[in-house]
């Protein structure tokens, strides 16, 4: 598989996130149990944005979530690191460096490794979220797992890649299982009109594109050695950009705040 191949997977990313936002402008916010990990607090921004925060001795990380757009930013004495996914599209810039990837290639993966291995705010942050209890039925928490699966590229393949694609299939599992009886799942493509949806609807939704996602993933890796980082770091990259390009998705299809722990 060459990387050509890797990138023409990108090319869907960019229909998942092009809504206008219309959600009310009020402000709510609610602290998420520790769980036994550090508090996460979620904030209903004007807009229908989204606000994730999380912090701890020395290091704090800030996550914004939009119509088209996430923002994430990892701030230590020493370091800020900025973490931004537009539109198919990752940017990561520190003081030590910067670097936009949008296709995996060798290039890209080999940059984004070397600017996080220079950063503070990265090593520390990817420390902090180690410790937030992944759990793809809050959505707090599972923003946060793919923030720290961009983090955990700098080091090679990424296991919150992997626990979000399992708990991902394990949350729509569960779902269908609790169905009712005769009760359809809704197969229709992510498009414009959302907001005429029911939140069943948006999840059945959000759940088949995170599948379709995964499965890419698999056929991605599928060729790969294990001692291929490069190759299993720029698969877990594009993994990382579509999945947040889908929950900006399911984000706008709820009009806000879509699900809680």
């Amino acid at each position: 598989m060459t990387m050509t191949t890797v990138s023409r997977k990108t090319q869907r990313v960019a229909t998942l996130a092009a809504l206008v936002l219309t959600a009310a402008t009020t402000t709510v916010a609610a602290q998420v149990p520790a769980s036994g990990g550090p508090d996460v607090t979620v904030t209903r921004l004007a807009g229908a944005r989204v606000l994730i925060e999380v912090a701890d001795a020395g290091v704090s990380v800030r996550k914004e979530i939009a119509a088209d757009a996430s923002h994430a930013t990892i701030t230590t004495a020493k370091d800020e690191l900025h973490l931004r996914v537009v539109r198919g599209q990752m940017t990561v810039s520190s003081p030590g460096g910067s670097v936009t990837l949008g296709g995996g290639t060798a290039d890209e993966v080999a940059q984004l490794m070397a600017v996080l291995q220079r950063s503070d705010a990265a090593v520390k942050g990817l420390a902090l979220l180690k410790r937030v209890p992944a759990n793809t039925r809050d959505f707090g928490r599972q923003s946060l797992l793919l923030t720290r699966a961009i983090l955990e590229l700098g080091t090679g393949p990424s296991d919150a890649v992997s626990l979000h694609r399992r708990g991902v299939a394990e949350e729509r599992a569960r779902r269908l299982t609790a169905r009712p009886v005769g009760a359809s799942v809704t197969r229709v493509a992510m498009q414009q009109g959302s907001q005429d949806r029911t939140a069943a609807e948006c999840w059945d939704l959000y759940a088949e594109e995170a599948i379709r996602i995964a499965n890419d993933f698999a056929e991605c890796t599928d060729s790969l050695r294990w001692y291929d980082a490069l190759g299993w770091t720029a698969c877990s990259l594009i993994y990382t950009i579509r999945a947040e390009g889908a929950m900006f998705w399911f984000l706008n299809c709820n009009g806000g705040i879509p699900f809680g722990g």
